[in-house]
């Protein structure tokens, strides 16, 4: 009878209100940002499928970016996003007081995850 309904496991991790709520958010692959989605919403591993997803939305446009424009313009944009994307996460880290370290464990109330590792802007 228990495997007829799908208990335990993955099944536990999807039968929750906040993946009934914010499915959608996770079907156009913006979980990871979505407001409403709280962290990952639906399963633990989809905010790597929606960051993933961005990132390569965002690819092709770099690509014509550099094609258009010429290849100095182009590398200039790309070392502007890298450090837009280093100073993002100094600045989140050092004004949130947001760690995860091994040593440590996890400071910021586990905010570290939501606000920095799972955001697309940041890696």
């Amino acid at each position: 009878p228990a495997f007829s309904r799908g208990s335990g496991g993955c099944a536990n991790s999807i039968d929750n209100e906040g993946c009934k709520k914010n499915w959608w958010s996770n079907l156009l692959y913006i979980n990871n940002i979505a407001p409403t989605s709280a962290g990952s919403g639906c399963l633990a591993h989809a905010w790597y499928l929606a960051c993933d997803m961005q990132l390569f939305l965002l690819v092709p446009l770099l690509v014509l970016l550099r094609e258009q424009v010429g290849r100095i313009t182009a590398w200039a944009t790309l070392l502007a996003l890298t450090l837009a994307s280093v100073m993002a996460n100094t600045v989140a880290m050092l004004t949130s007081n947001e760690v995860s370290d091994p040593v440590l464990g996890n400071v910021g109330a586990g905010k570290f995850m939501q606000d920095v590792y799972e955001v697309s802007w940041m890696r």
